[in-house]
């Protein structure tokens, strides 16, 4: 995709993102719904049918769409506060779990050294008795 290309899908989404902001305002709703009903004194349909016509294609083309809009809009930003707060749940988590891997590792740690001291203190004590049993055993003859 080239430079044009480019430009031209950077002004579609600013274009799209506008539109869809200022068609599911509740400004749009308040407009047409006061337009239909001024059009609607000011010309009213003088067979009932058309007049259930226009109810149905007023009502709910023109005045319900804006209101779906609105509505899906306000279930998307509650979409993104909730992601936002279990993201940062899942990030308070992350950090509390790397702490606690640090403690274990150091725990690890400390025990791997405690095992070797007292492993060399066996060895000691080891050596210690090996030399103990190298002396001869004194008897004494009293």
């Amino acid at each position: 995709m080239g430079k044009l290309g480019k430009s031209l899908k950077r002004f579609n989404t600013r274009t799209a993102n506008y539109l869809s902001g200022v068609m599911s305002s509740m400004w749009l709703f308040w407009f047409l719904t006061i337009s239909i009903l001024v059009a609607g004194i000011i010309h009213p349909p003088e067979d009932p049918y058309m007049f259930v016509m226009f109810v149905i294609g007023a009502g709910f083309q023109a005045i319900a769409l804006p209101v779906l809009a609105f509505v899906s809009n306000n279930q998307g930003d509650r979409a993104e506060k909730t992601s936002q707060q279990t993201l940062a749940i899942v990030k308070e988590d992350l950090e509390l779990l790397k702490k606690q891997n640090t403690e274990l590792k150091q725990l690890i740690s400390e025990i791997k050294a405690d095992a070797k001291r007292e492993e060399q203190v066996a060895e000691s004590l080891d050596k210690i008795e090996n030399k103990l049993d190298e002396l001869p055993s004194s008897t004494s003859n009293k």
